[in-house]
């Protein structure tokens, strides 16, 4: 019996990592599904140098098991890399039991190939009863070769139901967990859109409206050649400060160069006057604006930064 607990051992310890190691593969669904297969075989190879192999146990428990669980949930070239791994170590660990698994996990993985569709995505009950066929099918090919097998081996071989089953049912539940984790991440994702739609449509909407107003300024007829060419100017600058706003939206995931200038609260209270006073003439608001002291005053900051603050504070929306 402790031979089959060691060699369980080692497959629920490669479900434990793999559910340790999956947030981190959580985005890359292809390096997923071969990282429970390499963790495997890398314990598989911990079991070659630590363990006392029997060929029994190595034949008719660790290895079915292993090549049955994968070919459930992890799809067929995880199932090669397991497959040629433990052939290859039943070839070089004992070479007269090498004929018998080698027929048996060849004949397994070809209708695990065939019916990996009716398989990928079914409930607990009906994954434990293709594992249970999967299992009757391997033990029956290897009983066709090696027909005399000895108590042991017939009890290594009923062993190896309990085990398969509870493995199936501990990596059904991890898989399960991925999807909840998977589901999680993409509400977080359509949140964080909403949000920043939601953003985007307020602080873009101030220098539109006062791009509108500046246009329909343009549409009067007593207007100066100077006040025309001033209101475009400040109507081109809202646009490009709308433009500003959603490439900065769009590129926010991108580490952004912290630039600082030395500014003129003066001058930029000023530029801020002169680009709201038609939107707030429209509204009927008057905008009065004073100093306590004619001295400038500069502070450190990013110009664009700050008049979308102060546009943000006087509330044009």
């Amino acid at each position: 019996m402790s031979y089959e607990l060691h060699g369980l051992f080692y497959i629920m310890s490669a479900i434990f990592i793999h559910l340790v190691l999956t947030p981190i593969f959580l985005n890359n669904e292809k390096q997923l599904k071969y990282l429970f297969a390499i963790i495997l075989i890398a314990l598989v190879f911990l079991y070659w140098g630590f363990e006392d192999i029997n060929p029994y146990i190595y034949s008719l428990h660790l290895f079915p098991v292993c090549l049955i669980i994968v070919l459930l949930f992890l799809g067929i070239t995880p199932s090669w890399m397991t497959w040629i791994c433990f052939n290859i170590g039943c070839l070089v660990l004992f070479n007269h039991f090498s004929q018998p698994v080698l027929v048996s996990s060849s004949i397994l993985l070809i209708s695990g190939y065939i019916r990996k569709h009716a398989t990928h995505k079914q409930k607990l009950g009906v994954k434990l009863l293709y594992a249970t066929g999967m299992l009757i099918m391997y033990d029956v090919l290897y009983v066709m070769f090696v027909p005399q097998l000895s108590l042991y081996a017939q009890y290594t071989m009923l062993l190896s139901f309990p085990s398969v089953w509870m493995v199936t049912y501990l990596l059904f539940y991890v898989k399960k967990n991925e999807v909840h984790k998977q589901r999680l991440l993409l509400l977080e994702k359509d949140r964080m859109i909403g949000q920043m739609a939601a953003t985007i449509s307020h602080e873009v909407r101030n220098p539109l409206t006062s791009t509108r107003g500046f246009l329909q300024l343009l549409a009067q007829k007593e207007i100066t050649v100077h006040d025309h060419k001033r209101y475009m100017e400040l109507a081109l600058s809202g646009i490009d400060q709308a433009t500003t706003m959603i490439s900065d939206y769009l590129n926010y995931a991108k580490p952004a160069a912290n630039l600082q200038e030395q500014l003129d609260m003066k001058a930029e209270l000023d530029a801020i006057l002169r680009f709201i006073t038609p939107y707030a003439t429209q509204r009927l608001v008057t905008i009065e604006l004073s100093h306590e002291t004619e001295a400038p005053l500069f502070i450190l900051g990013d110009s664009k930064k700050l008049r979308q603050c102060l546009i943000n504070l006087l509330n044009l929306s």
